[in-house]
């Protein structure tokens, strides 16, 4: 995927264009002094609802980390309105559900193990950090014992034991400010900016 954003970014940019491959959270020290070799002005992009995928307190202080001075990050970020019923978070966690089902069929079945829909279920909670974040979990019970196979490593899940497939997050769009300095980083002292993308 970044090798074919990178083409058109680079016929049409007017600017060099550099991509990195890095976990921003595993890698964030590599990263960090590869970005610092990198020419001015940079631009981050987190897209995807990425960020969402993980604790907030690591991911966006990892992602402060490697802002400089006047520096700008663009966020992809779920939102929701204040007035939401249940209903309507059933509804969308299983949406999520559904499309955890197809990409956690296939990563499983890499791993030896036959998925079926029936044995899908989701949570809809507050986030432990910040309650007004709504966590989307999607998971899999299994009917019977099942073994799972990742290299060399092997791991058994017993009948009726679950294992999550993904997660998401969503936040109080009245509070999308408030929740992202709330996370800062002392590598990058200044407020987060007033400039974000949010879907």
């Amino acid at each position: 995927m970044l090798s074919v954003a990178q083409g058109p970014l680079q016929r049409n940019a007017r600017a060099a264009v550099n991509s990195i491959v890095a976990d921003f959270l595993e890698d964030a020290e590599s990263l960090g002094a590869a970005l610092r070799g990198c020419a001015q002005p940079r631009l981050f992009v987190c897209l995807g609802c990425t960020v969402g995928n993980f604790n907030q307190r690591y991911a966006l202080s990892a992602l402060r980390s490697f802002l400089g001075e006047a520096e700008h990050i663009l966020l992809d970020f779920g939102l929701y309105p204040c007035k939401r019923s249940e209903d309507s978070w059933k509804n969308l966690a299983n949406l999520y559900g559904e499309g955890a089902y197809f990409f956690g069929r296939h990563s499983l079945a890499a791993c030896g193990a036959e998925l079926a829909y029936q044995h899908t279920f989701t949570s809809v909670e507050g986030d432990n950090d910040d309650p007004e974040v709504q966590v989307i979990r999607v998971f899999y019970r299994f009917p019977e014992e099942t073994a799972l196979v990742v290299g060399k490593e092997k791991a058994t899940f017993n009948a009726g034991e679950h294992l999550q497939i993904h997660e998401s997050r969503r936040s109080l769009a009245d509070c999308l400010e408030r929740h992202l300095n709330k996370y800062g980083h002392p590598r990058a002292p200044a407020p987060l900016p007033k400039t974000f993308s949010i879907t």
